[in-house]
């Protein structure tokens, strides 16, 4: 016959009345607590009530306090300004910057081409060679371009205000001094746009070669080209989404600051008086009968856990690992004894399997 094995099990609702029933250690052990752990407190801040060493160390201490509050405030509002006025700026260019309007898959191209001639010519009979102006002819038009004559000048004439910072994205002008050319070149998201800003070019290099001849030589400023045509800049889309990219990670420092300057509490001044240490003990006093209760109801609950004392026909069959056939109910009035008798119950049991085991 195979013999079966028992396993000991713990009643949750016995465990509970037990633990109820000594709940009266668990309440002095709270009160215990309560009273040590808040005499740890009062008593020395009752001693410190008046002391003058303790009253003018808690004036430092508080000076410090607020002087690092006051540090971390500012620095955070500044930091808060600097975060909006970024983004308001970075909005403001996503607004009106052209680039970043442009569609990357139809962007319009205007190029213009022209080629200076200033009719030199080398003589080989003449021992003196007249000087070449070419170069200086395409400085002049290059300073120009860059010293910001072209752009108040293309600024007054369009028909379209356009910040300076953005109008110096879309325009292009470099000087070929080899090959003697200038080679302009104009970005917009419309077509006519881009024809009337390069036409206003032109116009801008046009009136102005009469200053370059009055001022540096004679020569013609032949157009070698013009075209318009649309293109795939994919490099502006990777600007575009940069910058939107850029705007959100500002947002989000924003809320961080912002988060961290409303959690930014100013330091109390600590006042001593009575009702101040009684506020602070009644907390102590709290926390000490709160911590007494759990340990004293820890150390009991791991005394019932190890009871190895026989209570039941369960215990039976678990400490001597036979099985339980029938058991004898306690009879009225013998309650008191039988409890009693538990603690001895395992030892005589171990007992009697042991002589059961020699027969």
């Amino acid at each position: 016959m195979e013999q079966q094995t028992y396993e000991r099990e713990i009643d949750l609702i016995q465990l509970i009345k037990t633990m109820l029933k000594k709940i009266w250690i668990m309440i002095a052990a709270g009160v215990v607590g309560a009273v040590l752990l808040g005499a740890y407190k009062v008593i020395p801040m009752m001693q410190n009530l008046n002391n003058p060493e303790v009253i003018e160390k808690q004036e430092e201490e508080y000076v410090d306090k607020l002087k690092e509050y006051e540090k971390d405030k500012k620095q955070l509002e500044k930091e808060i300004e600097n975060l909006n006025t970024s983004i308001e700026r970075q909005e403001e260019y996503n607004e009106k910057s052209v680039l970043m309007q442009l569609n990357p898959f139809d962007v319009q191209v205007g190029v213009v081409q022209y080629y200076i001639d200033t009719d030199y010519q080398i003589i080989l009979e003449s021992t003196y060679q007249n000087p070449d102006i070419a170069n200086s002819v395409l400085n002049a038009y290059s300073s120009m371009a860059t010293n910001g004559t072209m752009f108040n000048y293309l600024q007054d004439n369009m028909k379209e205000e356009m910040e300076l910072r953005y109008l110096q994205e879309i325009l292009n002008v470099t000087v070929d001094y080899n090959n003697r050319m200038i080679n302009i070149r104009v970005l917009h998201k419309d077509e006519k746009a881009c024809k009337e800003l390069l036409q206003l070019v032109e116009k801008c290099f046009t009136n102005y070669q009469s200053t370059v001849v009055n001022n540096v030589g004679s020569h013609e400023m032949q157009r070698v080209t013009e075209s318009f045509y649309s293109t795939v800049e994919l490099s502006y889309e990777n600007t575009q989404k940069n910058n939107t990219e850029s705007i959100d990670e500002l947002n989000e420092s924003l809320e961080v600051k912002e988060k961290a300057l409303e959690d930014l509490k100013e330091p109390e001044k600590k006042v001593n008086s009575i009702m101040g240490v009684i506020k602070s003990g009644i907390k102590y006093i709290l926390l000490g009968g709160v911590l007494g209760g759990f340990l004293a109801a820890g150390f009991i609950f791991f005394m019932i856990i190890l009871d190895t004392t026989v209570k039941d026909e369960k215990d039976v069959a678990f400490y001597l690992d036979l099985p339980v056939l029938a058991s004898i109910p306690v009879m009225e009035g013998e309650e008191n004894q039988v409890k009693a008798g538990r603690k001895n119950k395992k030892a005589r049991l171990n007992q009697y399997a042991g002589k059961t085991a020699q027969k």
